[in-house]
């Protein structure tokens, strides 16, 4: 506690979350961080190093979904509070992080999205199944103790601990009512990841632990069929495009590899589907019996890599089909050899379900057909056009890693002619034509 009540540490906690604009939004008190200054740092380190220090309920309000499926709840803090808060973080992440699994990507520093996706796509070939792992309501059904325990083997500072207890079991207020949080962490707390990959990596350490005891062999065997044709000289390109050089289901050989991103992780598995069954089945047991986590099997995924799509951080997931795999040549003993190239996992933007999302915030009619945006006919042009710009730099900067980037292109034609569309509506144009006669073929405007 004496680390972390440091005036150097509460200051940069202060520093650390003042340029996020959602942090000037005040909780249940009218406070906000305008205005601070070293006094008001000293009264915080005094409540805090006598125990004096409370943290006040958050003021949980409900927001539409963009699907329009209902609402999802969000939360705003006190900023006195959310300074306390990055305080935690700045120590727990000094003390965990490095200990954290390479396989782990959620909320760390130099950590991202990508490089879970890049790990998934480098790290290994010729893969027979995908496990994609739902843990329910991950972040409201941490158990408290379980956590504080997790955070206890690493800090033995008993007035931290009071203080993480504290910061667990404040509650909110939801429609003037006050409620008491008995499981999770505090939603939108900047410490809230953190705590979620404390506890997970019990997870990591479990998967890695199974990991070494599953892998088995060194080599997958070659495929008889294969063998048979090569040595009777018979292997043509139309055989080595249908069939692999290597069996498939080796059980001899056998791999098992995971990725996480705070509460979603997929696990791949070379073996087979019993072996996937019994993984998911073991999984289940360690999550609920001593995680204390709820886990669904049936929401669990069990996927054919070659026959069926996965899904990751937003991304399709497959095993390039035998018949596209890429063949190669080579000269030995006066003869030409064929030889078939394992396949990394292909990496897919889901374009289908991207235009769907366009369908539903209203930029496109059903199969894709842009339309004009109701909701930003009253904004001004420049924003008009600077919003639908910013929509398309988000998600081809997300997906400029995938295999398909020739398939945004359809992304963008409805984000293009959705904008023009909303700008022939909202200027009284007409046509397209008109709108581009004026704007430009980008329809680029100054503001």
């Amino acid at each position: 506690m004496q680390v972390m009540s440091d005036i150097d540490v509460l200051i940069a906690a202060y520093a650390r979350i003042k340029s996020k604009p959602g942090n000037m939004t005040p909780g249940i008190d009218t406070e906000t961080l305008d205005g601070i200054n070293i006094d008001y740092f000293q009264r915080l380190q005094r409540e805090l190093r006598s125990g004096a220090f409370q943290f006040r309920p958050a003021r949980r309000f409900e927001i539409p979904k963009p699907n329009g499926n209902g609402t999802r709840p969000i939360s705003t803090t006190s900023p006195r509070d959310k300074i306390v808060q990055a305080a935690m973080h700045l120590i727990l992440e000094a003390i965990f992080d490095s200990n954290f699994s390479v396989h782990s990507h959620g909320f760390r520093p130099g950590k991202s999205c990508h490089t879970a996706l890049k790990e998934l796509r480098n790290t290994f070939t010729s893969v027979n199944w995908f496990i994609e792992a739902d843990i329910s309501k991950c972040f409201d059904s941490f158990d408290h103790k379980m956590l504080v325990q997790a955070v206890s083997e690493r800090v033995q500072d008993q007035a931290f601990i009071d203080l993480l207890y504290k910061a667990l079991k404040v509650g909110y207020i939801f429609q003037d009512k006050y409620f008491i949080s008995e499981l999770g962490t505090p939603q939108g707390s900047v410490v809230s990841p953190l705590l979620c990959n404390v506890l997970l990596h019990k997870l990591d350490l479990w998967l890695e632990e199974y990991m070494s005891a599953f892998t088995k062999g060194s080599r997958r065997k070659t495929n008889p069929e294969w063998r048979r044709l090569t040595r009777a000289g018979k292997l043509t390109e139309a055989h080595a495009r249908n069939i692999s050089c290597r069996m498939a289901n080796d059980p001899d050989y056998k791999r098992i590899y995971f990725v996480r991103y705070a509460d979603d992780f997929i696990i791949v598995i070379i073996g087979s589907k019993e072996d996937a069954i019994e993984i998911r089945e073991k999984l289940q047991f360690f999550l609920t019996e001593q995680l204390k986590l709820e886990f669904s099997i049936q929401k669990t995924k069990i996927t054919h890599a070659r026959k069926e799509m996965a899904h990751f951080l937003g991304t399709d997931i497959r095993m390039t089909p035998l018949e596209l795999r890429p063949l190669t040549t080579s000269l030995r003993y006066g003869e030409t050899l064929i030889s078939k190239a394992g396949t990394r996992p292909q990496l897919l933007a889901p374009i289908k379900k991207l235009v769907e999302k366009l369908e539903v915030r209203g930029m496109a009619k059903p199969g894709g057909v842009p339309t004009s945006w109701g909701r930003m006919i009253h904004f001004e042009t420049h924003q008009i056009v600077n919003h639908y710009w910013t929509i398309w730099r988000g998600i081809s900067n997300y997906y400029s890693f995938v295999n398909n980037t020739g398939s945004l292109g359809r992304i963008f034609y409805i984000l293009k002619y959705s904008c023009v569309l909303t700008l022939a509506a909202k200027l009284k144009l007409g046509t397209k034509a008109k709108v581009f006669k004026r704007f430009g073929k980008e329809a680029r405007v100054k503001r």
